[in-house]
């Protein structure tokens, strides 16, 4: 087997279990066909309220059915969710709210196989509901996305 990586990028929309989807950014890459990494980013402001969340994932990337063009994968995810609320009197000091979460991640993509290297994917990452604390506590995280990269 030829060693391959592909790295690329990926604009998505994200749904954390309350049926509402947000854009994210991700940045990926597969190493030798089989190890798959992910970082995800998104994000919201409402009124004085930021909130953002980022999410690592590494994966066993596999073919299935046997297409050279669809893979499922399966690995762990890390989540990172931070909330920061502003007060909006100056004597009030800013309140901030970081929370950590590790679980299952799991996945199925669609790539071509020349150097451009287009694909489709839907990503699921399961936590521990509660574990990551009141405020930003969800038990899924899934996306749809639609990258672009290259292969070398």
């Amino acid at each position: 087997m030829q060693a391959e990586q592909i790295f690329s990028l990926a604009l998505g929309a994200v749904e954390e279990g309350d049926e509402r989807y947000r854009p994210e950014w991700i940045a990926r890459s597969l190493i030798n066909r089989t190890l798959y990494t992910e970082l995800h980013y998104y994000g919201r402001i409402q009124g004085r309220i930021r909130q953002s969340t980022q999410m690592l994932t590494f994966a066993y990337n596999y073919p299935m059915l046997g297409s050279k063009y669809i893979s499922g994968r399966a690995g762990v995810a890390l989540s990172r969710d931070e909330a920061v609320i502003r007060s909006s009197d100056p004597d009030v000091s800013t309140r901030k709210n970081e929370a950590y979460n590790f679980g299952a991640y799991f996945g199925l993509g669609v790539m071509t196989t020349s150097t451009l290297a287009v694909s489709f994917d839907w990503n699921n990452a399961q936590f521990l509901a509660g574990s990551a604390g009141i405020l930003l506590a969800t038990a899924r995280k899934q996306s749809l996305s639609l990258g672009v990269g290259w292969r070398i």
